[in-house]
């Protein structure tokens, strides 16, 4: 009970004095031959982070956060895998602590804030995880949505004031919504999902909003112009609408403005993953550029290193694949730093010693 009261104190330090009350969106757009998942992340300060290539054929082992955060073990069982896949993450936290990403064959999984009546469940003698490493385990696990429901009840998640819900989907078009609420799961699933998108409220919630909107069931306009955070979910609904009714000739272009259409103000970055053909777009408040790369671009064997690249730094190619640099403890440190002083925990007491368990746990990781 001690060890999970530190580290909530940790995390809702950084959700209540740094965090807006919402934050971030995901939508998939499935029209034909296009196949596209969109993200954005909000925060309402500057977010430093990297895109990370990971390999397949990694030993790994799980950590939780109150390990992380406060060096207290956890006396629950730890998970240990080898990697089957490859994927391309987004991270704030440094390496294997993903906000996001996709897999060499075409699983996505991103978090978005959830605003109300978040709890993660507590499985008893089940491996108690980090919220963002379980959502690295699951892409270097798991080929299909299914499987992932699947792995849900398996261990504890280790989020106390990360309260996060998910968005997964798979390249055969599957998708899934994931949310802990009052400590039990919900789960969306495909025909449950009329609309693929998600942002930070219940998805049950947001559904029940739309259904009082022209195009919807209800009588009430919508205004796209209104570019509100609380308006966000209806008028990415109608974009996503629009787009299937008459799509339009560049698929990518689109999504990108339905992400601008989702930024109240605050999105530091905007990710389009191209499912079909297996290519990363971003663009960043710092870069405004789109840029991209392919995944076929690299080998995701593990007897190749790890792959790093700064996403906010502005680069004189758009195809940025070239600019990736091998993993170094050194840069991934300096990361870290780096977000913990933008979120105000710099002066935490032990801040240094903290700051070196995050930067260990990867060292602990070796090609089997």
């Amino acid at each position: 009970m001690k060890a999970q009261k530190k580290i909530s104190l940790a995390c809702l330090f950084l959700l209540i004095n740094i965090l807006p009350a919402s934050a971030c969106s995901t939508f998939m757009m499935k029209n034909g031959e296009s196949f596209l998942i969109g993200h954005n992340l909000d925060m309402n300060i500057d977010i430093p982070g990297m895109i990370y290539i990971n390999k397949r054929g990694l030993k790994k082992e799980s950590v939780s956060f109150s390990e992380l955060f406060d060096g207290i073990t956890e006396p629950t069982p730890r998970l240990k895998w080898v990697s089957k896949y490859g994927s391309v993450t987004y991270n704030p936290l440094g390496r294997e602590l993903v906000d996001g990403g996709l897999n060499e064959v075409g699983l996505y999984i991103g978090e978005m804030s959830l605003n109300q009546n978040h709890q993660y469940p507590v499985y008893e003698n089940k491996p108690k995880v980090a919220v963002a490493l379980w959502m690295q385990y699951i892409l270097d696990n798991f080929s299909g949505v299914d499987e992932v429901l699947e792995f849900v009840p398996e261990v504890t998640v280790d989020g106390s004031g990360f309260n996060w819900h998910f968005f997964v989907a798979d390249k055969k078009g599957n998708q899934a919504i994931i949310e802990f609420v009052n400590g039990k799961t919900i789960i969306h699933k495909n025909d449950n999902m009329p609309v693929k998108l998600l942002c930070n409220n219940q998805y049950s919630d947001d559904l029940d909003t739309l259904k009082l909107y022209k195009g919807f069931g209800g009588k009430r306009d919508i205004d796209l112009n209104n570019r509100s955070e609380h308006n966000r979910f209806i008028s990415g609904a109608k974009m996503l609408q629009i787009n299937k009714n008459n799509p339009v000739e560049s698929d990518v272009d689109y999504a990108f403005d339905i992400l601008k259409q989702l930024d109240f103000g605050i999105t530091q970055w905007s990710i389009v993953f191209d499912i079909k053909n297996m290519k990363m777009y971003y663009r960043t408040k710092k870069g405004t550029v789109v840029k991209h790369f392919d995944f076929s671009s690299y080998n995701f064997s593990c007897k190749e290193p790890v792959m790093m690249l700064d996403i906010n730094k502005s680069r004189p190619s758009v195809d940025v694949i070239s600019y990736f640099t091998p993993y170094s403890k050194q840069n991934n440190k300096a990361q870290l730093e780096n977000i913990f002083t933008a979120i105000g925990m710099r002066e935490k007491k032990a801040f240094s010693e903290m700051l070196e368990r995050f930067a260990d746990y990867p060292e602990t990781i070796k090609c089997k």
